[in-house]
């Protein structure tokens, strides 16, 4: 049968055998899981938030919370995009991982200079507020 589009059949542009599936899919899925698993970083966000408000307005802060967090992953999204067409893609993404090391690394400290104002886990507020 002549001119079968067969994935298995030899590919003309190469000399190996086409595959249904890309040769780096195995990567680009663990890249993938570990980025989704990277967004785990709201369950503290979240957990701080609920400490920080008072009962009676938790529904409007975490709504506000949610609505500005994809707000500004939107526009990191554009600004990413603008940065690649102006610096080209590897420059882009580079730039992008940088600055969210060192903004990691800035709310890290953070949380660490509070929680040692704060005690551990601020049990010790809770025990002389009686």
């Amino acid at each position: 049968m002549s001119g079968s589009s067969s994935p298995w059949s030899p590919s003309p542009f190469c000399r190996t055998w086409a595959s249904p599936w890309p040769r780096g899919w195995p990567l680009s899925l663990l890249l993938t899981a570990l980025a989704g698993a990277g967004s785990a970083y709201t369950l503290g966000l979240d957990q701080w938030l609920v400490r920080a408000v008072p009962e009676e307005l938790r529904g409007r802060a975490m709504t506000l919370l949610t609505a500005g967090l994809m707000t500004v992953q939107g526009v990191g999204m554009a600004l990413a995009g603008v940065a690649a067409e102006f610096a080209g893609v590897t420059a882009a993404v580079t730039g992008a991982g940088v600055l969210g090391a060192v903004c990691c690394a800035a709310l890290a400290w953070e949380a660490r200079r509070a929680r040692g104002t704060e005690g551990r886990d601020g049990a010790d507020r809770h025990m002389t507020d009686g």
